[in-house]
């Protein structure tokens, strides 16, 4: 563990039917391990590539914590196969991904357009906080 706390922006989605209430419940789980600063709103977003989804239900998260970026990543991931999360499957029950530490771009899904917009929303409603 790290002494220092980061702020980290997330970006989780699902592309199960009820993708919408596994995001929420992914929102609830992190908002009990660690300090929420900001979340979006979900939005269902087109499926880029995978012909057996034509869509997922995403949201931006923004938190503090006093973690590494691998040890954050550690817990994601076993976030994501709590949630019944297969590598290599087409149907995705909780993807969620790092996109930026102490705002810095660490993932290059932030230039995916969906990623940008709910990055920006989560920046509109930090700057509204302060």
């Amino acid at each position: 563990m790290d002494n220092n706390f980061h702020t980290y922006r997330l970006c989780m989605g699902s592309n199960t039917p009820n993708g919408r209430d596994l995001v929420k419940k992914a929102t609830a789980l992190l908002k009990s391990e660690f300090a929420i600063v900001a979340t979006t709103e979900i939005i269902k977003t087109a499926s880029i590539g995978n012909a057996s989804c034509l869509f997922y239900f995403n949201s931006g998260i923004c938190l503090s914590a006093p973690l590494s970026k691998e040890n954050l990543k550690s817990r994601l991931k076993q976030i994501e196969i709590d949630f019944g999360r297969e590598k290599g499957k087409e149907v995705v029950t909780m993807d969620i991904d790092i996109i930026t530490m102490d705002n810095t771009i660490v993932h290059p899904d932030y230039h995916k357009q969906y990623v940008k917009y709910l990055m920006n929303r989560l920046a509109t409603k930090l700057s509204n906080t302060k």
